[in-house]
């Protein structure tokens, strides 16, 4: 029995040794890498917008769609909402057709649209804002009144087309956010 002891004892002794080890080397490449030095660079100057005329980049040209012929939309006073009921890839052209109101929905110039009031986009249908029929949409945005894009289950196309707040009576993207000012939102499984 003692000669077995020490033998124990031994094997014990080697076995907390390959433990401690093998600790070691596992705390030792847990530890990550230092990271390399960070190069400075200098940022480039910030080019000024022309509140007047913000869209200035020409936005690549979605392909052609077909114009929905099934678009129906009407005007909720009590939101100062434009409602889409029914319209798939609907365009701002046959929105504006739809709801008959240049207040609500109008092209200012080709390609320039204004919105004046909220557009609601329901389950089951879709709106396209898209160049070259849409390369600027404008969000009416005024002291107290501004117009959104507000997707509920519907969906939102936007390809090549500038969208901003605009105040008319400055001719100018509003610059005062804390009155309100126009925005898209999808929300209810929207995109």
């Amino acid at each position: 029995m003692t000669a077995q002891t020490p033998a124990r004892a031994g094997l014990v002794v080697a076995t907390l040794g390959v433990l401690v080890c093998a600790v070691a080397l596992a705390v030792v490449w847990s530890i990550p890498p230092e990271p390399p030095q960070l190069v400075r660079q200098e940022a480039a100057a910030e080019t000024p917008a022309d509140p007047a005329n913000p869209c200035t980049r020409q936005a690549p040209e979605a392909p052609a769609a077909p114009e929905p012929t099934d678009v129906q939309a009407r005007f909720d006073p009590a939101q100062n909402a434009v409602v889409l009921t029914a319209g798939v890839g609907v365009t701002l052209p046959a929105l504006a057709q739809a709801v008959g109101n240049p207040d609500l929905v109008r092209e200012e110039s080709p390609g320039v649209w204004l919105l004046g009031a909220d557009l609601v986009v329901p389950v089951n249908t879709s709106v396209r804002i898209a160049a070259p029929a849409t390369r600027w949409l404008k969000l009416l945005s005024t002291a107290g009144r501004y117009a959104s894009v507000k997707a509920f289950g519907g969906s939102i196309d936007v390809t090549g087309t500038c969208i901003t707040s605009w105040d008319p009576a400055a001719s100018a993207v509003d610059l005062e956010p804390a009155d309100g000012r126009g925005y898209l939102l999808a929300r209810d499984g929207a995109r």
